[in-house]
């Protein structure tokens, strides 16, 4: 991997991250972190409120590694992607009613708390900026994928990345026989566990990420994991009944689970043995 200066890694990490996400130069002691422990290519950045102690925390994603600043930049974590053995993925997305103009308020809220090798466990509270949907299409299409999201960009290149370290490791666990837990899934070589139900591959379980309502405050929808099999009846888009669901705060490495699933499902079961 060919090692850049400090001055040039301020340069390049500009140039290559999203336009809304450039941070304009990076702070000295991330350009230190970076040119130390060579991570790379700038992905992009995002600055939140940290839990539980609602610090301000920064969190800038490269193709190697991830480096965490507090609010006065400086770093408190700087993990390669393999350094993470957990990534924890929550969604919520608060509403207000405004039915006076017509409308639906609603926020999404991303929280990320990931579990580190030797290291505390950063946890980061992303609020995308306020929207509204008119009241008559939430009641008839509930909360739509196509909203704006402000953070999906690094939310989803995060957990690609971590998804991609981890999965060489396990997919060879798995092989051997092990079992890979996945909060209340489980993996193995003959099928999905959950709910002390065995859905074996040749079922085809598909896992899907939706929203359902949720009345403890804050009350909104909340991200929900669910599992069901097909698809049946030759449809693209029929499939069985849901068999498993879990929130999805209780499901850690959730990318890592969905690409498991698809790998061992295929014929003969694939799963990545390199990055």
């Amino acid at each position: 991997m060919t090692r850049l200066s400090r001055s040039q890694h301020v340069t390049e990490a500009a140039k290559e991250m999203p336009h809304h996400l450039v941070p304009g130069s990076l702070p000295d002691e991330v350009s230190e972190a970076v040119a130390e422990l060579g991570l790379g290519r700038a992905i992009a950045y995002a600055r939140g409120g940290g839990r539980p102690k609602r610090r301000q925390l920064t969190l800038y994603a490269f193709d190697d590694g991830a480096v965490f600043t507090d609010r006065r930049d400086r770093v408190i974590a700087a993990p390669y992607w393999d350094d993470v053995r957990s990534l924890l993925f929550d969604v919520h997305v608060l509403i207000k009613p405004q039915l006076d103009i017509g409308s639906v308020l609603h926020q999404f809220v991303r929280f990320l708390t990931f579990d580190i090798d030797d290291s505390a466990a950063p946890s980061l509270e992303l609020r995308d900026a306020p929207d509204r949907t008119l009241a008559s299409d939430y009641a008839t299409y509930g909360m739509r994928e196509d909203l704006r999201h402000e953070f999906g960009p690094l939310v989803s290149a995060v957990r690609d990345k971590v998804a991609a370290a981890q999965m060489p490791r396990l997919g060879q666990e798995i092989t051997e026989g092990a079992e890979a837990r996945f909060g209340p899934f489980t993996v193995s070589r003959d099928g999905l566990r959950g709910n002390a139900e065995l859905i074996p591959w040749s079922a085809k379980p598909l896992i899907f990420y939706g929203y359902q309502w949720n009345d403890t405050p804050p009350m909104g929808n909340r991200g929900l994991v669910t599992v069901r099999c097909g698809p049946v009846d030759g449809g693209p888009f029929s499939h069985g009944p849901e068999l498993m669901r879990a929130w999805s705060a209780q499901v850690p490495n959730l990318r890592t689970l969905e690409r498991l699933c698809d790998g061992m499902q295929s014929d003969p079961p694939f799963i990545p043995s390199e990055r």
